[in-house]
């Protein structure tokens, strides 16, 4: 189905152009159809109001622009998420903690393995 839309300019109003196939004769058998249909152009015309038409298309023109402050959101969100983790596992008091810890295992070993006397002596 091809469809030719026009509009003019001076007196608002869009003509469309619609070729549609022919009613098919009853005697033709529906499996023997030939490749090229047989159209006939059906016309109509239908008035419109200017500022529906750029309502409309600021309409989409917002959805668009939401779409993309979503996009841009959500990679701000993930920026900000890995540069969080990133933060977190550079801290310093973290790492302090990490290796005290690791001392006082080493030295509670240690004394563990220690003999008696250099028990009493510390």
């Amino acid at each position: 189905m091809e469809r030719n839309i026009t509009r003019s300019h001076s007196n608002s109003y869009a003509s469309l152009c619609v070729n549609r196939p022919l009613m098919e004769d009853s005697s033709i058998s529906s499996t023997s159809q030939s490749h090229s249909e047989k159209t006939q152009p059906f016309h109509f015309r239908a008035t419109f109001e200017t500022q529906d038409i750029q309502l409309v298309a600021n309409i989409r023109k917002l959805h668009q622009h939401t779409i993309k402050l979503s996009i841009k959101n959500l990679q701000s969100k993930q920026s900000y998420n890995t540069q969080e983790k990133m933060a977190a596992r550079n801290q310093p008091e973290r790492n302090q903690t990490k290796d005290l810890k690791c001392a006082t295992h080493l030295l509670s070993d240690k004394f563990r393995n220690m003999s008696e006397e250099k028990r009493k002596q510390l």
